[in-house]
């Protein structure tokens, strides 16, 4: 006889998991003594500061060598479909609509969280009842500012880590995307995105955009970024190759960890980029083991597993005066798929 309960708790005591799972067992034990026909189910209760992939990634390895006890493939294909269907899921569900978004405002039950730089919220205009914390200045906020701290530079107390009012609002889907997961990996587990940001704001309310009208020469909205300075598979490659780029990736060092490293690359992780481009070259070089780009670099890449950090990233980047950076957007999964 095997325990179920002892397969389901090795995998919830795994230092390299635990504590942001748990498991909950039906049927309390299995014989398997040559019976691959017995079936039994553990459902996997995944919290949302889980990294997606870094979970696959040892729940694959720990059932690939224990596969008696599924009845067959096909029935670990589809709990990894399942498991894997589970982020877009999270993601969907909590973005907030126009409707949803108006009806919080009305009934003051939000804290709305803009994470644009000030210099575009100058530009375009403010959210009511929003405080500004840049993309780049967030990891810090949450983090290293206790609440006196943080009310004194912000204007209001810290939210809690179970505030489900937390709303992060930006131009477009781009950065409050970004915020929302990162925001989630710091313990906010409940906080949310208004993906229509700015732009959907201002149209649905004053029935215009303001910078498709006075888009000035130095301005370019994310979309725009995203695509003008997105390279391809191939073109990251044959820079690779050649030896003839900067390529930061993004991604949170326990991503790295669990989905792979992109080849020459250098780990800034999207809560950290702005500093970091802000330090002198000297601290730079110490700290990434490399020398700092310079503003007209058109070698600098940036990529991540998908292109929602990536592209923040990039408009981060403009915005701090690197304007021939790029972008690969399609990330990780197609580097992988191509690689092998």
């Amino acid at each position: 006889m095997i325990n179920i309960k002892f397969i389901a708790e090795s995998l919830r005591y795994n230092s390299r998991l635990n504590p942001l799972f748990r498991c909950r067992i039906f049927n309390n034990s299995i014989s398997i003594g040559g019976l691959t026909s017995v079936k039994f189910k553990v459902y996997l209760h995944i919290d949302s500061r889980v990294n997606r992939s870094k979970f696959l990634y040892y729940y694959t390895n720990y059932f690939s060598t224990n596969k008696n006890i599924f009845t067959s493939e096909i029935e670990q294909n589809e709990i990894g479909k399942n498991i894997a269907n589970r982020n877009i899921y999270n993601q969907r569900k909590n973005e907030i609509t126009y409707e949803e978004f108006k009806t919080l405002l009305a009934a003051d039950d939000v804290y709305l969280i803009d994470v644009r730089e000030a210099s575009e919220i100058t530009e375009q205009g403010s959210f009511p009842t929003s405080i500004n914390i840049p993309l780049g200045d967030l990891k810090d906020a949450f983090l290293q500012r206790d609440n006196s701290e943080f009310l004194s530079i912000y204007g209001k107390s810290k939210p809690y880590q179970t505030d489900a009012s937390i709303v992060f609002a930006g131009l477009g889907p781009i950065k409050s995307t970004a915020a929302m997961e990162l925001a989630h990996k710091l313990g906010y587990i409940r906080a949310r995105n208004y993906s229509g940001g700015w732009i959907e704001w201002e149209r649905r309310e004053l029935g215009m955009t303001k910078y498709q009208k006075t888009k000035t020469e130095t301005y370019y909205p994310p979309k725009y970024l995203s695509e003008k300075y997105n390279i391809s598979i191939n073109d990251l490659k044959s820079l690779i190759l050649s030896n003839n780029i900067i390529l930061i990736d993004v991604r949170e060092e326990i991503e790295l960890e669990s989905q792979g490293i992109y080849p020459c690359s250098i780990n800034i992780p999207i809560g950290d980029l702005k500093d970091a481009l802000s330090l002198s070259n000297s601290e730079f070089e110490k700290r990434y083991g490399t020398s700092k780009p310079l503003k007209h670099d058109a070698d600098l890449v940036f990529a991540g597993l998908g292109p929602i950090k990536s592209s923040a990233a990039l408009e981060l980047a403009h915005k701090l005066g690197y304007t021939k950076s790029r972008h690969f957007g399609e990330g990780w999964e197609v580097w992988k798929a191509h690689s092998v």
